[in-house]
């Protein structure tokens, strides 16, 4: 049994819808589209465009205010918003803290609140070796590491959402969990917020991305991705690079890894 959290809109025109959630998930609110929580202009015209941002990784949770105009609130208590002089790509480029959010806890955004419930599973024992019999086992990574590459694709959201220009192809992006680690950098698995397709979307190590020859590897990858157009080779859609960050936006499959192959194949 997995941990769980759910959110629950009980105050607002929204009222009554929930959302649960039990893997790790970016959850952008605001009344733009492209959010994960789309709150429109006629339901609650308090709410910015990009209103706040909830990082979930059950059975914890946080929340960071993105500059919003009017402020987010936790228990009535505001945590964050921009100056009234200043414009929300002004506000984006901002550093607003996060804050930890218990059970019972209520989120509010203008007229619109939001409970917050969490479920907590029992603990389960650690399987150190690969799962052969579960095709779509992935080794979970160490809590330490996995934050810290968490924190960096939060950054990149954070800049997309802001205007910067290099990270425009994230900014319709979700980011649904975590599904592999290598050498130089962290693939997530993230989902298109208004067509729903799936992607892959890699991220160098902050570390890599400050060693020149790193780069200039990293540089030689997109180049041969673009070059390369076949049904059996994975397509690159897009990439950027934004304070010593590279990403690349890629094709997904469901195939599993080469272990899962490997153990298939004998």
């Amino acid at each position: 049994m997995q941990s769980t959290i759910t959110l629950t809109i009980t105050t607002g025109k929204l009222s009554g819808k929930q959302y649960i959630f039990d893997s790790r998930t970016t959850v952008l609110i605001g009344r733009n589209d492209d959010c994960y929580l789309s709150i429109p202009d006629e339901f609650d015209k308090r709410v910015s465009r990009y209103h706040c941002l909830l990082d979930i990784n059950p059975p914890e949770i946080r929340v960071r205010d993105l500059g919003s105009l009017n402020g987010t609130y936790i228990n009535n208590t505001k945590i964050g918003s921009r100056q009234s002089h200043q414009t929300p790509e002004e506000a984006g480029k901002l550093n607003f803290p996060e804050y930890d959010l218990q059970d019972g806890d209520e989120i509010t955004l203008g007229d619109t609140v939001l409970r917050v419930n969490i479920e907590i599973s029992q603990p389960q024992p650690i399987n150190k070796t690969p799962d052969t019999q579960n095709p779509g086992f992935i080794q979970p990574l160490q809590p330490k590491a996995k934050t810290k590459l968490f924190d960096v694709i939060q950054k990149l959201i954070k800049l997309a959402i802001g205007g910067e220009k290099q990270l425009t192809a994230l900014r319709n992006y979700q980011i649904i969990k975590s599904i592999g680690k290598g050498g130089f950098g962290e693939v997530y698995l993230a989902q298109h917020s208004q067509t729903g397709k799936l992607v892959a979307l890699k991220v160098m190590l902050p570390a890599v991305a400050q060693d020149d020859n790193h780069v200039q590897m990293f540089l030689r990858e997109i180049e041969n991705m673009k070059a390369l157009k076949h049904p059996h080779v994975v397509e690159l859609f897009d990439y950027g690079y934004a304070e010593n960050l590279f990403f690349l936006v890629m094709e997904y499959y469901e195939g599993g890894n080469v272990y899962d192959l490997m153990q298939h194949s004998n």
